[in-house]
């Protein structure tokens, strides 16, 4: 079976993200470009990184208990999925 193209990957990405809430400077078009050579359990590894390390840093900035004004503003932004494509080539 092939590896998936850039627009393949598009798509896999566009899947994975779908439901997440991801800041402006999120571009998926971007991120397939960056990775050529990646199969479809690749990008959903990043994917589900990305998430984790925004959850992470999101409830590191909060209290214990957070108020539900406080979870609307929460965010994934380009710089969680940069680290997550940092990490997942280390």
């Amino acid at each position: 079976m092939p590896l998936p193209d850039e627009k393949a990957r598009l798509e896999i990405f566009g899947i994975h993200c779908k439901d997440k809430p991801l800041a402006s400077d999120v571009n998926l078009e971007d991120l397939a470009k960056a990775t050529p050579g990646l199969v479809g359990s690749d990008i959903e590894a990043i994917c589900r990184r990305a998430s984790m390390l925004a959850i992470r840093e999101f409830l590191s900035g909060l209290g214990s208990r957070p108020e539900a004004s406080e979870v609307a503003g929460f965010e994934i932004a380009a710089g969680h999925f940069e680290e997550a494509l940092r990490k997942f080539r280390e």
